[in-house]
């Protein structure tokens, strides 16, 4: 099997995996700052690792992270890939 027949295979796993991790990036996520359009350095990495996994079809983002995504999404004017329908399965 080649490389990508293997991550096909471990996909669920990885997606479980990923969903936690989204999780304990919660506590991190300052909301009222970005609703108060006061952005920092950590926002300008970490909004587009964000969009970057959003373009892996079935992540559930917490609503949190969500809410962080959309304000960002219209702040910098660059959609998600789900805001664009190209998030993309294996």
């Amino acid at each position: 099997m080649d490389d990508f027949g293997r991550l096909a295979e471990e996909a669920p796993a990885l997606l479980q995996q990923g969903q936690a991790a989204l999780e304990k990036l919660i506590p991190h996520i300052d909301l009222a700052r970005i609703q108060a359009q006061h952005y920092g350095y950590d926002d300008i990495r970490l909004y587009p690792f964000l969009r970057h996994i959003s373009a892996a079809a079935g992540i559930e983002f917490p609503p949190v992270t969500q809410a962080y995504m959309d304000l960002m999404s219209a702040a910098s004017k660059v959609p998600t890939y789900v805001q664009m329908g190209e998030a993309k399965s294996i």
